[in-house]
Formats: structure tokens, sequence, C-alpha cells
């Protein structure tokens, strides 16, 4: 968003692989908690650099979406007595960060999920 300029290779340099013992997607605990700072951050970022609100309603869509991945892997990265705190967490990002106008994007199903989040 802060670019002046961007360049690119034309070959992947970067494999993220998601089965190593000990990986984020693979433990269950409260560190998951640690997504909304990241996105409170990005969204503060924002705020204080006008030139980016062109990114905003790309940058909720994203938040809205791994926060849907990080609730759908039900006992594999929120324990079940967190849950009901995350998502509230979830609700308060959703109403906090919604771009003015905004709709929500793809089919009824994923529409129906932000109505419910909102």
């Amino acid at each position: 968003m802060a670019a002046e300029r961007i360049a690119m290779l034309d070959k992947v340099c970067y494999y993220y692989r998601q089965r190593r013992t000990g990986a984020i997607t693979k433990t269950l605990g409260r560190g998951h908690f640690d997504i909304f700072d990241k996105y409170e951050s990005i969204f503060a970022f924002m705020d204080a650099n006008p030139g980016t609100d062109q990114f905003r309603s790309m940058m909720f869509e994203r938040m809205i979406w791994h926060y849907l991945i990080v609730l759908a892997q039900t006992g594999k990265r929120i324990r079940h007595a967190d849950r009901e705190e995350f998502f509230r967490r979830v609700t308060d990002h959703y109403a906090r960060y919604e771009p003015p106008n905004f709709e929500p994007p793809g089919d009824l199903d994923n529409r129906i999920k932000y109505a419910l989040l909102k």
C-alpha cells in the first residue's frame, strides 16, 4: 500500500508448508488472537495514510476471509472455550472496519456469512 514501486520475479521464491510441526496453522491456542492486533495495525496505517483508501475494501475482505478460515478450523486453532470471545472480536472488527457502501463479495453463501457477522 505504501510502496513507491514494486519489482517482481518470474519464479517462485517462497513455499509455505502447513504440515510442519509447530506451525501456527497446526497449533491450538490463544496465539491465534494475535491476528486482531495485526489487522488493527494495518487499519491504523491506512487511517494515517489517506492515499491507501483504495485498498480499504480489499483489506476488509481479506481480514474477514482470514477470520472465517480460523473459525472454520474447529478444535484445530481456537479452543472451544475461546470461540465465543474470538467470534465477538471478529464481529467487533467487522463493525469497526467495514468500509462505507461495502458490498460483500461472492455467492449467496458468502454474503450470508457477512450478514451474520454484521
